[in-house]
C-alpha cells in the first residue's frame, strides 16, 4: 500500500480524523516515511518561508508614491516628517502568506494531529508532535483550596 498525500491533506482539511486513521491503518513504515516527506510543508514550518514572510525586507520607506490610498493627507504628511517612517506590507496578501495561513488553519484540528502522529518517525518524533497532557492540580481538603 502507498499513501496518497493529497488524499490525506484533503481528509485533514475536512477535519475527518477517523478518515485519516483509516488511510494510515495499513501503511508500512516506508509508506509513512514517504508520506511524511511528501507532506513536509503541512507537518513542519519551512524556515525559508517564515523568513520571507516576516523579514525586514518587507518594510520600505513611506513616500508619497507608495502611501496607502486610504491614509488621510494629514496623517501622510505627519508620518513622512518622521525619520525612519516605513510602510509595512502585509504578508497575508501574498500567495505564500495565504498558503501559510491555510496550513496554520489545518494544524489546529484533531485530524491534523492524527495525521502527524500517524506519519511520525518513531516515538520521539510522535512525542514532539503531541500536545502536552493537561496539568491536573491535586485537590486538597484544607485551607489552601479556598
Amino acid at each position: 500500500m502507498t499513501i496518497n498525500p493529497e488524499l490525506i491533506r484533503d481528509t485533514v482539511a475536512r477535519g475527518d480524523a477517523p478518515g485519516v486513521r483509516d488511510l494510515l491503518r495499513e501503511a508500512t513504515e516506508a509508506d509513512r516515511r514517504a508520506g511524511a516527506k511528501a507532506l513536509r510543508p503541512l507537518l513542519r514550518d519551512d524556515p525559508g518561508l517564515l523568513e520571507r514572510l516576516f523579514s525586514v525586507a518587507s518594510m520600505e520607506p513611506l513616500t508619497p508614491e507608495n502611501r496607502p490610498a486610504d491614509m488621510p493627507d494629514f496623517m501622510a504628511k505627519l508620518f513622512m516628517q518622521i525619520p525612519g517612517a516605513f510602510l509595512i506590507k502585509d504578508h497575508r496578501d501574498t500567495p505564500e502568506g495565504q498558503e501559510h495561513a491555510e496550513i496554520m488553519g489545518l494544524r489546529g484540528s484533531v485530524a491534523f494531529l492524527v495525521a502527524a502522529l500517524g506519519l511520525a518517525g518513531g516515538v520521539a518524533e510522535a512525542a514532539r508532535l503531541a500536545p502536552p497532557p493537561p496539568r491536573i492540580r491535586p485537590f486538597r481538603l484544607d485551607a489552601r483550596n479556598r
